[in-house]
């Protein structure tokens, strides 16, 4: 009973993990386009802003 608990909470965590992973790949794209925008916007006329 114990193994058995043991293995399914390493399996959540390790499920848990790969999900987590791939939303914050997808945030963190999400982040460098948002900056790369606000980079474009800010040559564009002088002034930081977020798009």
């Amino acid at each position: 009973m114990r193994e058995s608990d043991g293995l399914s909470w390493i399996h959540e965590m390790y499920f848990h993990r790969r999900v987590s992973d791939r939303v914050l790949g997808v945030c963190q794209g999400l982040i460098s386009r948002a900056e790369q925008k606000a980079e474009l916007a800010s040559t564009q006329d002088g002034t930081t802003r977020f798009v």
